[in-house]
C-alpha cells in the first residue's frame, strides 16, 4: 500500500500460539477490487500465518485504500 495507501480495517484471528523459535510466513492475497466514492481504488486482502510445521497461527482480512494515479 506505500505511504500513500490507508488501512481502513483489518481483523485478525490467533488460531494457535507459537513458542520463541518458531518461524512464521505470512501470506497474503488480494480478493475484491473496487473503487470507493471519490474514485480511489480499494482492494481486500486475506491474510495467514503458517509455522514451520504448516500449521495456521493466524487468519486477517484487511481493507486498503490506495492513491488514486494521477495522469
Amino acid at each position: 500500500m506505500g505511504d500513500e495507501g490507508f488501512l481502513r480495517r483489518h481483523r485478525c484471528q490467533i488460531r494457535h500460539h507459537n513458542v520463541v523459535g518458531d518461524w512464521l510466513t505470512i501470506t497474503g492475497r488480494v480478493t475484491a477490487k473496487q473503487a470507493d466514492d471519490d474514485g480511489h481504488p480499494v482492494v481486500v486482502v486475506e491474510q495467514e500465518a503458517r509455522s514451520q510445521h504448516g500449521e495456521l497461527s493466524a487468519q486477517g482480512t484487511a481493507t486498503i485504500r490506495l492513491p488514486a494515479k494521477t495522469r
